[in-house]
């Protein structure tokens, strides 16, 4: 299941504010915050327990932008990549843990 989903990131966001400063970016832990928030929005199949164990920030995200996400699930897993025009920013794959 291939699904869009678009994030946008408040220019005055409040992460920013000291990440870094006279040059701030989103800091990867909300980046992903709001990835997995978008996957659930997106109606993928999340479960109450999830790692991330691959993870990768491409490039930097500045306040004010717009992330274009893209969900593929398969199985108890998901990929997603995400860009801000045609710069990928992050990629990785969240992985849903299954209770035995």
């Amino acid at each position: 299941m291939n699904v869009d989903a678009v994030i946008a990131i408040a220019a005055d966001h409040p992460a920013t504010a000291g990440h870094f400063p006279g040059r701030p970016i989103l800091p990867g832990a909300l980046l992903l915050d709001l990835v997995i928030r978008a996957a659930c929005d997106a109606g993928m199949p999340l479960a109450a327990e999830l790692s991330a164990p691959i993870v990768k920030f491409h490039a930097a995200v500045l306040p004010g932008q717009q992330v274009r996400l893209r969900f593929d699930a398969r199985g108890s897993s998901i990929a997603f990549e995400g860009f801000v025009h045609t710069t990928r920013v992050v990629s990785g794959t969240l992985s849903i843990v299954v209770p035995p």
